[in-house]
């Protein structure tokens, strides 16, 4: 996913998606999100791919409508309270009960991207490339704020996608550029060493996560837990 995002600032558009599609082998919701954010971002650069786009949305559309109305019929109903059970641990997936700092740091993020992209702007660095991501990390908040109805009615699949993991996303998109910007302003020796502080942060914060805050879960596990969650 990563990698795609590079692919879309360098206009390697074929490159951004094959990457995408590899994620998915990984990881099918988070390719999801990535999707919606390269997607959004090629259809605004490139005019050829904006032509696909509408008849390729109206058939994933029916696709889904399908999906809701076959395959997906269960997890369209709502949970019942032993289904609920299994995500007592993940508070993530319920946004409608998430305090107001919660909601304001995630949103935050993209308030931040706002600015720097139009700082970036004013000075006459930002690319169309740069415009798609903005562009695209703006659908996925939007994906989101539809949402929260959905997974507050307790709908399993809206539930099941933990839709609030666009905020991953839109965090690395937010924190790549805020680099560019310091960047552009600080010279790239000081640079690095704001880099470099970034990233031991962002290693410290992982190593509490899995020592202090959540010591239950191992970062590998050859077999799953007897839990409601399995």
């Amino acid at each position: 996913g990563l990698l795609a995002v590079a692919a879309v600032r360098q206009r390697r558009l074929a490159l951004a998606v094959a990457a995408v599609g590899a994620a998915a082998v990984c990881h099918v919701t988070t390719a999801v999100w990535f999707a919606v954010l390269v997607g959004t971002a090629i259809v605004v650069i490139d005019r050829r791919w904006r032509l696909a786009a509408l008849p390729a949305a109206v058939v994933a559309m029916a696709a889904l409508a399908w999906a809701v109305a076959g395959p997906l019929r269960a997890p369209s109903a709502t949970m019942d309270a032993v289904w609920l059970q299994a995500f007592e641990g993940k508070d993530s997936a319920f946004p409608h009960q998430w305090p107001i700092w919660v909601w304001a740091a995630n949103l935050g993020y993209a308030g931040l991207l706002a600015w720097v992209a139009r700082q970036r702007a004013r000075r006459g660095l930002a690319t169309d490339a740069d415009r798609g991501l903005l562009y695209g990390v703006g659908a996925l908040v939007a994906l989101f704020l539809v949402s929260v109805p959905a997974s507050a009615a307790h709908i399993a699949v809206a539930v099941q996608f933990q839709v609030s993991r666009v905020f991953w996303v839109v965090e690395f998109v937010t924190v790549a550029y805020l680099m560019a910007l310091l960047g552009d302003t600080l010279g790239e020796r000081r640079l690095r060493v704001i880099a470099a502080g970034v990233l031991a942060l962002s290693s410290l914060r992982g190593v509490y996560t899995l020592t202090v805050e959540h010591p239950e879960r191992a970062l590998f596990q050859v077999t799953l837990p007897d839990t409601p969650w399995r």
